[in-house]
């Protein structure tokens, strides 16, 4: 529902999104009036004693992850303990310490031998990452 009123009814809705972050209320038909709308009660969230469980994935904590295509770039292999680019695999993935001592990466992908790089970090990168 919205401002406008009623925007149809769906079978099934599927959401994309962190469902504890997205502020998003879920009505249902009242059990003692059909015209009245009530909040849904989801794992023992909102109105009603009769709490359906969320399922375990809404109850994980959300992990913000930034992509970043980086084209024509130059990998700095002594960066990495490296001593040269030819050194360096295809793919380097982080640990929680390295993740840390990187400005937040976690993975760095050569994706063409012309210097394309796709990278994962927990932030957006700077030009110092």
């Amino acid at each position: 529902f919205s401002d406008a009123g009623s925007v149809g009814w769906y079978d099934l809705v599927i959401l994309a999104a962190p469902l504890q972050q997205s502020g998003i209320s879920f009505l249902a038909r009242s059990h003692h009036d059909s015209a009245v709308l009530v909040p849904l009660a989801l794992g023992g969230r909102g109105g009603g004693g009769d709490a359906k469980p969320l399922p375990s994935s809404a109850e994980r904590r959300y992990t913000q992850v930034v992509t970043t295509v980086i084209s024509g770039g130059e990998l700095q292999p002594e960066r990495f303990g490296l001593d040269s680019v030819e050194d360096a695999p295809r793919s380097m993935l982080f640990t929680n310490v390295g993740r840390e001592a990187e400005g937040g990466l976690t993975t760095v992908t050569r994706l063409t031998s012309d210097g394309t790089y796709k990278t994962f970090s927990s932030e957006p990168l700077t030009h110092e990452t």
